[in-house]
């Protein structure tokens, strides 16, 4: 090892050294500035009723829950039908648009006795709410950003809270250390449309475009709702007219919107968006022509298909799948038999032996594990055809 290496090996080890110093300063730090800001709501709302509000543009057919407790985020609270109890806000991104800034108004708001938090997000100069704007009336949080890997937080008293692409997941982790009975999402639509966020002007609309950070969204939704039936089993989640986070709580719809042309514009806008990466690689791989091979194969064949993704449901919206005899579909997620997907019966794979199918095809993108695990499932005689419903390139 020469002399430069050896230099360059101290200058890692010191780095290191300070990180590792720094990140212990700021969990201490963090610990005692989060017992000030969240350690009087533990369980705070237990039996009660919370609505989390986000900005999308179903907000405007919500119909507002009596006696609930109102958390909304960024420039939310610009919605006038609703008194706001509480408000999180962490960057300049959703306070601010093309036009205006609305911190001021958001740390001026009055509300219900509105309690603010502001987060810090650790993210530079571009993001930071500036400290001099802020008073003593709001209450400051830590997140994990630039910080520690994100996690959702159970003890946020004490811990940062994880930091994802949306401060909706911070408010969220606030409301189930509060423990209510039940938690509405409003106006969450995973930015759904091009018709923009409410943000309470017509002219007032940020970036419209949707983002790639929303099938990040969408996952950590769903890693969410894992995290609340295992620490908060008893506090069900309810999505209000949702696009987005459809299937993933328990969905209501309102009837004002069940009624309006923009249900039917947002929901085909959000599957055009969702289903366009896998429509390009089935474009890519040639499925068309598979999907013709495919029909003379196992045509008059008994078929079960696993795996209820993404991949199945963009080939069930693009291809007649009539022309398949699929008699069931399997996922690890499928508990039961009595519940039904896009017309077809749902079975959990421990049932598909007894079902006795022709063919197995596996419907996800790394299908080669699977084929292996479902191949050892039956003894060699009664053994399915088990191949992949879309073979790579």
């Amino acid at each position: 090892m020469t002399e430069i290496d050896n230099i360059e090996l101290t200058n890692i080890v010191s780095k290191l050294k300070d990180e590792i110093l720094l990140g212990v300063q700021r969990s201490i730090n963090t610990a005692f500035l989060h017992q000030k800001t969240f350690g009087e709501f533990k369980n705070k709302f237990q039996g009660k009723t919370v609505v989390l509000v986000g900005a999308g543009p179903t907000l405007k057919y919500y119909e507002p829950v009596e006696d609930a407790i109102y958390i909304g985020v960024n420039r939310t609270f610009l919605y006038d039908s609703i008194k706001f109890d509480y408000l999180f806000a962490i960057d300049k991104n959703g306070l601010e648009t093309d036009y205006e800034s609305y911190t001021q108004a958001f740390i001026d708001y009055k509300g219900n006795n509105c309690i603010k938090f502001i987060g810090d997000q650790n993210c530079g100069r571009d993001m930071q709410i500036p400290e001099g704007k802020l008073n003593n009336k709001i209450k400051r949080y830590k997140t994990t950003a630039n910080f520690v890997p994100n996690r959702f937080t159970l003890d946020i008293d004490c811990e940062p809270l994880g930091n994802f692409y949306s401060v909706s997941f911070q408010a969220m982790q606030f409301i189930l250390f509060t423990n209510p009975a039940k938690i509405y999402l409003a106006g969450m639509d995973s930015n759904v449309s091009i018709a923009g966020h409410f943000v309470g002007k017509d002219n007032d609309t940020i970036d419209n475009k949707l983002t790639a950070n929303t099938l990040t969204c969408l996952t950590i939704w769903k890693e969410l709702a894992e995290f609340n039936n295992t620490y908060y089993p008893d506090t069900e989640i309810i999505s209000v007219n949702p696009v987005g986070l459809k299937g993933i709580f328990n969905d209501i719809y309102t009837e004002k919107y069940s009624n309006s042309d923009e249900k039917k514009k947002f929901e085909k806008e959000f599957d055009e968006f969702l289903n366009a990466p896998m429509k390009n690689y089935l474009e890519k791989i040639n499925f068309s022509k598979q999907y013709v091979k495919l029909q003379k194969e196992l045509e008059n064949k008994k078929i079960i298909v696993y795996g209820t993704g993404t991949l199945f449901q963009t080939i069930q919206k693009m291809y007649d799948l009539s022309k398949l005899n699929i008699v069931a579909l399997s996922d690890k997620r499928y508990i039961s038999t009595n519940a039904e997907f896009l017309g077809y019966k749902t079975i959990p794979p421990t049932k598909i032996i007894n079902y006795n199918p022709d063919c197995i095809l596996v419907a996800t993108l790394e299908y080669e594990e699977i084929i292996s695990d479902l191949t050892s499932m039956f003894s060699s005689s009664k053994k399915p055809k088990i191949i992949p419903l879309a073979k790579k390139r």
